[in-house]
């Protein structure tokens, strides 16, 4: 009987896997299952499986893999490449050639399995592939990208067996984290997007770390010794290296310098005086063990350092003086030595009692020091203030007395028919010891003053004009001696004693001076209470004040009174006074003046403030005559047109600044004196 083909089979599933299949692992292996044929005695012919609707492939049962139970299955090979995701669909024809309808498996992801190939990074040095590439402390690896079926995504990497350390997503590497100085075998394997890890790239040499980082440096300042030329350099242990720094080169205007360390991060070098006023500059350098280096400059003027060469000094006293000759021999500087000073335990000797007489040779007035063994000690500076001195090796020198006694001008007041002395200076430089007043051959006794003046014991013997040889011996028994006029006049009450200042002695007869003046050296003073002017009258005299001044002025007439007692003092008594304005003219009888005895008298006129306290310049005249004074030792000028005319000018008759004054008349006969006061 014939059979009818009319009806197509029926798939009743298809799955499909990835599957490795002759060593492929991208094979899909698909499995068509639950096979049925409605028209009874068709069998299978033959399957077709198409993949992502591409063509299909017609596989005859006899290629299928029977797994029984109406099962069947087949590889589909796919390559490497052909990752992604993939539907396959099959169809089953019977032997009548009718086929079923296309059944689909789930869509099915194929996964990448292969790995990339190793990191080929050569066999040998000569064959080296990996390029090593360093910048400052900065190394960066690279090398050629393996081949991977969907391409390499990234890298492992290692240094010296140790276990993967660093990744990469490139084909190369960077890295500051190396050890300089250190050598270094890298390992490098790819891997894919699927994790898929390829072989050990390692390479058969290794590579080393270099240092390239240069020191960091600071600003420097140098700085020249106090002494010498010595320049160092502090804080350079505070400049920094990667690795540390080496050691330092010091350059001096470009020439190169040895550095010594003194310790402490701070270095110098050795210059001398020929640098003295030339501004340096001054270059420090860093170096590392790999000869990377940084410098810092800086500018610096060398001055002068260098103290004066201390020579000897030699000292002789001399002859007449406490005047020491200082000789210095041996004495230098690199540049000059510009002064020198002088010291005597420790004190310096006033420049003003130090003498230049050379560059070499001084003159030392060393009279204050006293006499006796003295240390004296130089000093030699030089236009830097450089100094040295032979203060560990000073001069002595002894001092002996060999100064004589000073004499100044003598000045004597009679007093009775003896004589005060008073001394313009006596002095000596260790004290006199020994004074003696000699006229002729007889040595005069005298006693010294409380106010340091000496009364001479004369006698009316010495009446008359005598020299006075004054004779001053000091303990070394140098002398000086001088000659000193001196005038005994014969009246025994002619002493001034105590009254204060006396001016210079003229005479008035007939309202004129008849006599010449004497003069009184020193005896108008100033701040004392009274001066006084002696005159003489050989006849009675009205005296006429006239004030022309600011300030009222008290006139007084007043007389010598002889001392009550045996060494007492004569004294002037007041006998007659009056006070005048201002402008006021007096002519008052209360003034006249009258002699003792019928005899020439002499008087003294007295002037001073009206209260004793104002002070200044006037002037006096009489009616006649005239004299003026307008401040202490003066040249007082006179006029007159009196019988006798002053004739020569009185000097210092009137004290400046202080209380009264005084003149002496001797009136010889009654007469009539004004006194006009400006």
């Amino acid at each position: 009987m014939s059979v009818e083909h009319n009806e197509a089979p029926v798939i009743g599933g298809v799955t499909a896997v990835q599957a490795e299949y002759n060593e492929n692992p991208y094979a899909i292996k698909v499995t068509v299952s639950n096979i049925t044929d409605p028209d009874q005695g068709d069998t299978i012919k033959s399957f077709s499986f198409s993949v992502n609707d591409g063509e299909p492939t017609v596989v005859e049962l006899a290629n299928m893999i029977d797994n029984g139970n109406g099962s069947y299955s087949y590889y589909i090979e796919l390559t490497p490449e052909d990752i992604g995701e993939f539907t396959v669909s099959a169809v089953v024809t019977d032997s009548g050639d009718l086929s079923s309808a296309p059944v689909s498996a789930t869509a099915l992801t194929i996964e990448d399995v292969t790995p990339p190939d190793a990191v080929d990074l050569g066999t040998c040095a000569e064959d080296q592939k990996l390029v090593v590439t360093q910048e400052g402390q900065t190394v960066t690896l690279s090398w050629d990208v393996p081949y991977d079926n969907v391409g390499v995504t990234g890298y492992y990497l290692w240094f010296n067996g140790n276990p993967p350390e660093f990744t990469t997503d490139t084909n190369s590497y960077t890295t500051d984290e190396l050890t300089v100085g250190e050598w270094y075998a890298v390992t490098i394997q790819a891997f894919d997007a699927a994790g898929n890890i390829g072989e050990e790239g390692a390479t058969k040499f290794q590579f080393q770390v270099l240092d390239m980082t240069a020191p960091v440096p600071i600003s420097i300042i140098p700085k020249q010794a106090v002494e010498g030329y010595q320049v160092t350099v502090e804080d350079l242990d505070d400049w920094t290296d990667n690795v540390g720094i080496d050691h330092f080169v010091f350059t001096v205007n470009g020439d190169v310098f040895e550095a010594s360390d003194l310790g402490d991060g701070t270095y110098g070098i050795e210059l001398d005086d020929s640098y003295i006023g030339q501004t340096l500059e001054i270059t420090v350098t860093a170096y590392d063990a790999a000869e990377n280096s940084a410098s810092s400059t800086a500018n610096l003027t060398i001055v002068d350092a260098t103290k004066p060469v201390v020579g000897t000094l030699a000292l002789a006293q001399a002859e007449d003086s406490q005047v020491v000759t200082a000789t210095l021999t041996g004495w230098s500087d690199n540049v000059g030595i510009t002064s020198y000073k002088f010291y005597v335990g420790g004190e310096e000797i006033e420049a003003s009692k130090v003498t230049k007489v050379s560059d070499t040779v001084y003159e030392l007035d060393m009279t204050e020091y006293g006499l006796g063994e003295q240390s004296v000690v130089a000093s030699a500076f030089d236009e830097a203030g450089n100094w040295s001195s032979n203060i560990l090796n000073p001069t002595l020198v002894t001092l002996e007395d060999n100064a004589a006694p000073v004499i100044g001008n003598v000045n004597f007041v009679q007093n009775g028919f003896n004589a005060i002395a008073t001394f313009a200076e006596l002095s000596d430089n260790v004290g006199v010891t020994g004074l003696t007043f000699t006229i002729g051959e007889t040595a005069i006794d005298y006693e010294e003053q409380a106010n340091g003046s000496y009364l001479l014991y004369l006698g009316d013997e010495y009446v008359g004009q005598n020299t006075v040889v004054i004779r001053a011996v000091d303990a070394a028994e140098n002398e000086t001696s001088i000659e000193a006029a001196l005038t005994i006049g014969d009246d025994e009450y002619d002493d001034w004693g105590d009254m204060g200042d006396l001016g210079p002695e003229g005479t008035v007869g007939n309202i004129g001076v008849l006599s010449e003046e004497t003069q009184y050296e020193n005896a108008i003073g100033t701040d004392d209470p009274k001066d006084y002017m002696a005159f003489t009258l050989d006849s009675a005299a009205n005296l006429i004040f006239t004030v022309q001044s600011a300030n009222a002025i008290k006139f007084s007439i007043n007389k010598l009174v002889a001392p009550t007692k045996q060494g007492g003092k004569y004294t002037l008594k007041s006998l007659q006074s009056t006070t005048l304005k201002a402008g006021q003219t007096v002519d008052t009888k209360a003034l006249l003046l009258n002699l003792e005895n019928n005899e020439p008298t002499t008087y003294y006129i007295g002037v001073e403030s009206a209260d004793k306290k104002t002070k200044g310049a006037y002037s006096i005249s009489t009616a006649k005559s005239k004299f003026f004074t307008d401040s202490n030792n003066s040249d007082d000028t006179y006029d007159g047109d009196g019988v006798v005319a002053f004739a020569d000018p009185w000097e210092g008759w009137v004290g400046y600044g202080d209380a009264i004054d005084y003149t002496v008349l001797e009136l010889k006969d009654a007469a009539s004196v004004s006194f006009d006061v400006a």
